[in-house]
């Protein structure tokens, strides 16, 4: 692969991983999914270059870098949200195992939060 193949196709993962961003941003995990894939069918292309890492082919390389480094943070900061998420529901099904009250009304649970109210 000439150095010019290989930097249409990192201008090509660039914009992939620019609508990964996209999709991280508005939690679209539809998207997610298929653009996972997308980006797995490409990584061959690094494998298959082996010309000389200068100029535009290292500028782009940076910003895929940086790109993926900025996803990876958008991927971990959702999955923290939805822990957290999960725990609180998980922790208030835990309070509230009675559905009803000692005199058959409805049991009247608190809102489940995600911020700790107790301190």
């Amino acid at each position: 692969m000439i150095e010019k193949e290989f930097l249409r196709e990192l201008n090509q993962f660039y914009h992939l991983l620019k609508k990964e961003n996209r999709a991280l941003i508005k939690d679209d995990g539809e998207t997610l999914l298929s653009l996972i894939e997308q980006k797995e069918s490409m990584v061959s292309i690094f494998e298959a270059y082996n010309g000389p890492i200068k100029g535009k082919v290292k500028e782009r390389l940076l910003a895929i870098r940086f790109l993926q480094e900025e996803n990876l943070l958008l991927t971990n900061q959702a999955i923290s949200y939805q822990k957290m998420f999960m725990d609180t529901i998980q922790q208030q099904l835990k309070k509230n195992n009675t559905v009803y009250a000692p005199n058959n009304q409805p049991y009247q649970t608190s809102a489940a939060t995600i911020i700790n109210q107790d301190m």
